[in-house]
């Protein structure tokens, strides 16, 4: 008994030993309020290019190529064919284009930036934009683009409550991957919200890619409710270091409308989910079990 006491003693350490090696390859880990932060480093195989990752839990919250020459490279969720690269590529040549961004993740997003332009982010987490303007170099590059970045660390609903119309041709919610979602930012009066920051042709792009959520009726029906037109847009990508994603697109600009048809994930599934309000709103009904 006591040779199998300490035989499982040492497999113990084993791999206690190889959690800790684990935790160390971790470049940063942070432990907070709102879970747990990190960002770790590794190398392709098959390129040798070094990519660096934001992790929120076990969700990616951006990745960035370290090559030199591919820092503005958009990956994960962001990449050009993906909905929200559509929008944003529509305002290359538009000098005071302003972009809003709920949830900061890495900034990558921040790639899309040209001189003159501004995005502005609203973070809940201050330590996410801490370790965003520390590991990634998204926002400096933007600054030395010379584009304007404007951080509002708190509670996105309740910053753009008390602030002045924005007039966003942009404004991107991404604040849906993980599986607590902050269904505050879902309903109905925070549309109503959006809609006060927003351009009269600005579009409203919700990332939906959610492994344990069904997010797409709930936009589609607050869409309706508001009287904008809602294009989902999905892609599949196979590439290094991008995401197969999932967007919808809220919008009057028909001209966006007409360029842009919509392209629905191949297992979407429909459901009739009435309007979700700050008093009613029910996240068993959306939760998929494919």
């Amino acid at each position: 008994m006591q040779i199998a006491w300490g035989v499982l003693t040492l497999v113990g350490l084993v791999f206690l030993a190889k959690w800790e090696f684990t935790y160390d390859e971790k470049m940063e880990r942070h432990r907070d309020f709102y879970g747990m932060l990190s960002v770790s480093e590794y190398q392709d195989e098959d390129t040798g290019e070094t990519f660096r990752s934001f992790i929120h839990g076990s969700v990616k919250h951006g990745r960035q190529n370290m090559t030199p020459a591919r820092l503005r490279d958009p990956l994960t969720y962001y990449s050009h064919p993906t909905a929200i690269g559509h929008a944003l590529d529509t305002l290359k040549t538009k000098p005071d284009a302003r972009v809003g961004v709920i949830g900061m993740g890495a900034g990558t997003v921040a790639c899309y930036a040209e001189k003159r332009q501004t995005y502005r982010f609203y973070e809940i987490n201050p330590n996410a934009e801490r370790l965003a303007l520390k590991w990634f170099t998204f926002i400096s590059d933007m600054q030395a683009r010379g584009a304007i970045y404007e951080p509002v660390i708190g509670d996105a609903r309740l910053s753009l409550e008390h602030e002045n119309p924005q007039n966003f041709d942009v404004l991107l919610l991404d604040a849906f991957s993980g599986d607590s979602v902050p269904v505050h930012l879902l309903t109905r009066e925070a549309f109503d919200l959006y809609l006060r920051h927003l351009k009269l042709d600005g579009i409203i792009a919700v990332h939906i890619t959610n492994y344990s959520l069904n997010l797409a009726p709930v936009v589609e029906r607050v869409a309706r409710e508001i009287g904008l037109q809602s294009i989902r847009m999905a892609s599949d990508l196979d590439e290094s270091g991008c995401y197969p994603t999932d967007y919808l697109l809220l919008t009057k600009n028909a001209a966006f409308i007409q360029a842009n048809p919509p392209s629905v994930p191949e297992n979407a599934r429909d459901l009739d989910v009435p309007l979700w309000t700050d008093h009613r709103h029910n996240l068993f009904q959306i939760l998929d079990n494919r």
